[in-house]
């Protein structure tokens, strides 16, 4: 995974969906249910050598990273984030982990813990 940059000014959509989130129904059921998505805390874009290009992957303030194809800006999939995949993009660029992306990806491992999430 290489951490290009942050996206500007994009509009992503949730409801423009890929087979792929089609596909893990139950893994969102059970995130929002938890909690709310959340607003957007930052967002980046992010090569991970896939075929169908880059990605762009957006933390929420409530510690969940949603995922879009950068060239069609559609959804697909979403992660309860832990501690090292949050931290992981500021540090790939060169910054200061934000105080408050410490605090979620803490709150994050707690409930990942508990609930088991990173396993929907």
């Amino acid at each position: 995974m290489i951490v290009k940059g942050r996206l500007q000014n994009g509009h992503l959509d949730l409801n423009n969906l890929t087979k792929h989130i089609g596909e893990r129904k139950n893994r969102l059921d059970v995130y929002f249910k938890v909690k709310e998505v959340g607003g957007v805390l930052d967002t980046f874009i992010v090569d991970k050598d896939h075929p169908n290009g880059d990605e762009v992957h957006v933390i929420t303030n409530t510690g969940f990273i949603l995922i879009f194809n950068h060239r069609t800006k559609r959804f697909i999939t979403v992660l309860h984030a832990r501690p090292a995949q949050l931290k992981r993009y500021y540090l790939d660029l060169g910054e200061e982990v934000p105080t408050e992306v410490i605090k979620i990806a803490r709150d994050n491992q707690k409930l990942n813990g508990s609930m088991d999430l990173n396993n929907r």
